[in-house]
């Protein structure tokens, strides 16, 4: 019983005698990954990858995980390729705008790397509203504005110009009744209750704003 009791004792010390770093479980950061974390990444919406650059050869193993603790929490992010200098990061789906702070986890060793602000592209089409529009936009097939589109709103009718922009003037004087059987609906009754329920107001309230 003695000899038992003794044995415990020494493997407690001998336990409490470890570094914080030696004891199983503990988060370790002094493993050699070193990125370029930019202060500000501009994205597609339908980005799937984003890059980071390796600074003085201290890559990430293909195994490690990115981390973007951002706006949807903290998300893991699988490493896609790992290229001369450049990490590729597959991005969590619904990624969203904000500051990310970025760290890489090995096993369960994590180690912050930077903070970065995610950002969409925003794309200026030229296509601007003008005093009195209620419908514009820009109708394009990859990238390129088509011009001669006809385009409705049920009541409306205009075509897209050299640029493929088109605008359109709100339509104030058309009764519920009109506006309803030119999107198909013959009781206007029966077209409120569902723009009601659709909206959470009735179209007679678009009339008066």
């Amino acid at each position: 019983m003695k000899r038992s009791l003794s044995i415990l004792i020494l493997a407690t010390l001998a336990f409490i005698g470890c570094t914080p770093e030696d004891q199983p479980g503990a988060t370790q950061t002094g493993f050699d990954v070193n990125l370029e974390i930019p202060a500000e990444i501009t994205i597609e919406t339908d980005t799937k990858t984003i890059g980071f650059n390796i600074i003085d050869g201290k890559a990430p193993k293909p195994a490690d995980m990115i981390i973007l603790d951002g706006p949807a929490g903290q998300k893991f992010c699988k490493i896609k390729t790992i290229s001369g200098n450049v990490v590729s990061v597959e991005l969590y789906a619904g990624v969203k705008e904000g500051q990310h702070k970025v760290s890489v986890q090995r096993s369960l060793d994590i180690k912050s790397l930077g903070t970065t602000n995610i950002k969409f592209k925003v794309y200026d089409d030229g296509v601007h509203p003008e005093s009195g529009s209620s419908v514009y936009g820009r109708v394009s097939c990859e990238g390129q504005g088509l011009a001669g589109v006809v385009v409705s709103d049920g009541l409306n009718t205009v075509v897209t110009d050299a640029k493929g922009g088109f605008r359109m003037d709100a339509d104030q004087d058309s009764s519920i009744q009109e506006v309803a059987a030119a999107v198909g609906y013959e009781d206007a009754y029966h077209f409120s209750k569902l723009f009601k329920k659709r909206y959470g107001f009735p179209p007679s309230q678009v009339k008066k704003d």
